[in-house]
């Protein structure tokens, strides 16, 4: 092995663990999704429950992203656009609609589109311009029951 050839390969080495190499996303696959109205002034939301096995790659994911940008989406339509604040280390999340709603779409079309067994991707957001009129608390329990399928399959509805 050549002097080059040993240099490369503990580079290769030192870039694979650092946090520099970060995943470029994380899918969570949908157990269930509800919609529901909140108190006066807080509108409409939905209650999304991941399967356990998204757990993970999600606390992971904004675990190196804190302070930054993330968008969730599902088949390229991104349904939301958050500043991680810490780790999100829960199975369950809920949406509420920014101060224009979801874009103009309900609560209920939201949950229509995260039905059982959807994956949604989490990933690194645009530039703030590309805002978009949701916002995320990721506070709630979740009760995930169903059997974990591999976080990294993606599905697309037809």
């Amino acid at each position: 092995m050549t002097r080059l050839t040993k240099g490369l390969s503990v580079l290769a080495l030192a870039l694979f663990f650092s946090p520099l190499a970060q995943a470029d996303s994380a899918y969570l696959q949908v157990v269930q999704a509800v919609a529901g109205k909140g108190e006066a002034g807080q509108g409409e939301y939905v209650d999304v429950t991941f399967t356990p096995g998204s757990r993970g790659p999600l606390a992971e994911f904004t675990r190196t992203r804190v302070g930054k940008r993330v968008e969730f989406r599902v088949d390229d339509r991104v349904l939301t656009v958050v500043t991680v604040q810490g780790a999100i280390d829960t199975s369950g999340l809920r949406m509420f609609g920014g101060g224009q709603g979801f874009g103009g779409k309900s609560a209920e079309d939201i949950a229509r589109i995260l039905e059982p067994g959807t994956y949604v991707e989490v990933a690194d957001a645009g530039k703030p311009d590309q805002d978009r009129v949701l916002n995320l608390d990721a506070g709630v329990p979740a009760d995930a029951t169903s059997a974990d399928t591999p976080a990294r399959k993606r599905t697309t509805r037809q």
